[in-house]
């Protein structure tokens, strides 16, 4: 199944909200077309302007608050992680179980928040950085707990980039004979041999291109995207002055 999902930011250990929504659908191995919605500036509390999508999650949604999950399968629209995460096991994992690894990561939640939240904001997530925005979502393959996977997802966050996150989790067995069967030419031969896949996996479909490797990813995206600097700000400029019950400010 996929259905579609505006994130307020993809920095998932910073944001613990969003880390336990997106390892649900990694555990259910889900599809999910993302908008990122990162701070536009952290001095001013739910600032729409030049924001490239919380005005559209506006108009689906009614307000600026996030995770705003869209389901287009079932006409939904839904916000609260806790409750996205009830609904995405309800409506597709109704037959599965829950990993002893997907309760760890949730137990953990609250403190991979806290042992990271002195991480440099640049291009982890949180702020956005300016680009040009593409004619077509990017595609990511790849899977929740992977640090690597997870830099990838923070920096389209913060260059504000569409895409089609693709998991693959162990034991996805369909979605894994996928990846090989499009992938297979680009993976180590022995990871070929072990059955293993490589991850991040990076498609542009406005580019032509096929990567692997973190930091190649990384390059790639700031060199083909990025066209302006990430604001000179830290967490004591944070504010949640003028938060109202919509979420954005009354003057965005």
């Amino acid at each position: 199944k996929r259905y579609f999902l505006f994130l307020l930011t993809f920095n998932t250990n910073l944001t613990f909200l969003f880390y336990i929504v997106f390892y649900a659908v990694s555990v259910l191995g889900l599809d999910v077309k993302v908008y990122p919605v990162p701070r536009v500036t952290l001095k001013k509390y739910g600032e729409l302007k030049e924001s490239r999508y919380r005005h559209k999650a506006v108009e689906v949604g009614g307000k600026a608050q996030f995770p705003l999950l869209v389901d287009e399968n079932t006409e939904t629209v839904m916000y609260e992680s806790k409750d996205i995460v009830e609904y995405l096991w309800k409506t597709y994992g109704s037959k599965a179980t829950e990993p002893t690894s997907y309760k760890m990561a949730n137990a953990f939640a609250v403190s991979n928040f806290l042992t990271n939240i002195l991480r440099p904001l640049g291009s982890q997530g949180m702020l956005r950085i300016p680009s040009k925005s593409p004619k077509q979502p990017l595609e990511l393959w790849g899977y929740e707990g992977s640090p690597y996977v997870m830099r990838v997802k923070e920096l389209l966050c913060s260059l504000e980039l569409p895409y089609v996150y693709r998991t693959v989790p162990k034991f996805a067995t369909d979605k894994r004979k996928e990846y090989s069967k499009r992938f297979a030419h680009m993976v180590p031969s022995y990871r070929k041999n072990l059955g293993l896949i490589q991850v991040p996996l990076l498609v542009d479909p406005n580019n032509n291109v096929e990567m692997l490797e973190t930091n190649d990813i990384m390059e790639y995206l700031n060199k083909n995207y990025k066209i302006g600097e990430v604001l000179n700000e830290s967490f004591s400029d944070y504010t949640t002055q003028g938060a109202g019950e919509g979420h954005y400010t009354a003057d965005s």
